[in-house]
């Protein structure tokens, strides 16, 4: 047969990553970038330095962890950020900072709770390995959900009161309208619920056990978590429980089964569900009232971006706190390889669409926490050695960021990183379907771009490689070509152009299959032709 020519065409970005998934399977891989509302997929929002200058540790970890990390807005709608962290004066005060979103500024620390021995109370003793601070805000007030129950006043954060939680005092959760304290030390399977619509007032006897053997640590409550008609309880046995009514005096407990339990703190609820990252690495689980689901999202392992050379499943794997926004629909499951402590991965959902991230920092990452802010926005607190600095982003602005952006800036610009971050798409293999051998021969690109006043000038680059090749010492035939935009004429303000880009590659060796990738940014991916040449193969 003679030379044959083929076409493969590549839109269904709503799809979403195919992460540890075959190319050969999916529609296409990626990094730092996400579907935009109107179907293109183009760049992530990049991390911007926020505060105008950094915090202070009083000394290095872990005397003075950060333990909590809260977006709150008063009635008299000033906006903070709030940092958690056990001062290192003494080793026993928690203590807190703020940082108004109107300035960038820090406000000196204050004392929550004095002779308060974080580093045994402030997590479940013996149950989990990560102290954190459960938050939960409601608008105006904001309620810190940690070793006791602290609530700051309605027009700022600076008048905290602290108010105990019984027996021990370590962690709690908010649903309907009562508290709900976990992780008694003397009682790990026990749960004290608050009197209705008080937050603070306990009885000796409001209490319920979801473990037989209530004093028994292999059954204590690691995490618990409020959805529309249900409370989600986990155990360290890897057991959910559910808590559902009105009350716990009226309500039902029922066991759910055993199934894949989350880390403290690194799940995020949307939709009645629960989402969250498999301890190994292995993926996204989620979880509702009635079932269980670690395998649907099994491929969405953050570790699983293009290039990464990271064994899956892997027990160095750490999930971080996770965040989520019921009415942009965002989730955001992040986590880290104990050892690469710079190196920050996540699973986001932005627009319906689930993709990975990838933000590598330039300082060693000591302490990393997120938090939502109002829609649409989110912010991170990043602990580097001696000091913390606080970055925000937009969950998306469904158009790369640009100079004049206030949360966000160009993920090629992203702060903390060296370099940038550039999106990274790789597309679905190329493979004849009747077994010939094949070859790139052009890819033809349609996007939007911006480019002029605010933004960068976009950039592109396109690799395609061929495998498969035959000979006594077979390997990849590749190349890359980068594409110019200089000649592209300049975009109003937001509103993008759009223009066809096609790149003829230089000839490749024939082999079985071939793979393209596309790296850029400052521009949206609308679709993308492959355009191949095939023969038989009569090796």
């Amino acid at each position: 047969m003679g030379v044959k020519r083929g076409v493969r065409r590549f839109d269904k970005w709503s799809s979403g990553s195919g992460g540890s998934r075959d190319l050969d399977t999916v529609e296409y891989n990626s990094v730092n970038g996400q579907v935009y509302e109107n179907g293109t997929f183009g760049p992530r929002p990049g991390w911007k330095d926020f505060a105008t200058t950094d915090g202070t540790r009083v000394s290095s970890p872990p005397s003075d962890d950060i333990v909590g990390f809260q977006w709150f807005r008063g009635t008299n709608n000033s906006e903070s950020v709030i940092v958690g962290f056990a001062d290192a004066t003494d080793g026993t005060d928690f203590k807190y900072d703020t940082v108004a979103l109107s300035s960038g500024a820090y406000s000196s620390g204050a004392t929550v709770e004095v002779d308060h021995s974080y580093s045994t109370k402030f997590h479940p003793p013996e149950f989990d390995s990560f102290p954190m601070w459960n938050t939960w805000n409601d608008g105006f007030s904001l309620t810190a959900l940690g070793p006791y129950l602290a609530v700051a006043g309605t027009s700022t954060p600076g008048t905290f009161t602290a108010s105990g939680v019984p027996p021990s005092r370590v962690a709690s959760v908010v649903y309907r309208d009562r508290t709900y304290a976990y992780g008694i030390e003397s009682f790990p399977g026990r749960i004290y619920y608050s009197d209705a619509a008080d937050y603070t007032t306990y009885q000796t006897a409001s209490f319920f056990d979801v473990n037989a053997a209530s004093a028994s640590v292999n059954g204590a409550v690691t995490g618990m978590w409020p959805v529309k008609n249900a409370l989600l309880i986990a155990r360290k046995d890897d057991r959910w429980m559910v808590l559902t009514g009105v009350s716990p005096e009226n309500g039902t407990i029922r066991e759910l089964g055993r199934d894949i339990v989350p880390d403290y703190n690194s799940a995020a609820t949307l939709d009645n569900q629960l989402f969250f990252l498999n301890r190994n690495g292995q993926g996204v689980v989620v979880a509702s009232p009635s079932f269980v689901e670690a395998e649907a999202l099994k491929h969405l392992s953050p570790t699983a971006y293009p290039g990464s050379t990271q064994v899956r499943p892997n027990t160095a794997f750490l999930p971080q706190k996770a965040i989520s926004n019921e009415a942009s629909k965002f989730v955001m499951l992040p986590g880290r390889n104990s050892g690469d402590d710079q190196t920050i991965v996540a699973v986001e959902q932005v627009n319906g669409v689930f993709n990975l991230t990838r933000w590598i920092h330039t300082s060693t990452v000591e302490d990393i926490l997120f938090t939502a802010g109002r829609p649409g926005e989110m912010y991170s607190i990043v602990g580097e050695g001696t000091t913390w600095q606080i970055y925000s982003r937009n969950e998306t602005l469904n158009r790369p960021a640009n100079s004049g952006d206030g949360l966000s800036v160009a993920s090629s610009l992203e702060n903390g990183v060296s370099g940038g971050s550039d999106v990274i798409l790789d597309l679905g293999t190329i493979e004849s379907d009747d077994d010939n051998l094949v070859r790139p021969v052009k890819v033809v690109a349609v996007v939007d771009y911006w480019k002029g006043g605010n933004y960068a000038a976009p950039t592109l680059a396109i690799d395609a490689t061929v495998s498969g090749i035959d000979g006594d010492t077979p390997s990849d035939s590749a190349t890359q070509v980068v594409v110019s935009s200089t000649s592209w004429d300049a975009s109003t303000g937001d509103a993008p152009n759009t223009r066809r880009v096609s790149t003829s590659l230089p000839q490749l060796q024939w082999g079985t299959k071939a793979d393209i990738r596309l790296t850029f940014n400052n521009l949206a991916v609308d679709n993308v032709r492959v355009y191949y040449e095939e023969i038989e193969d009569i090796r």
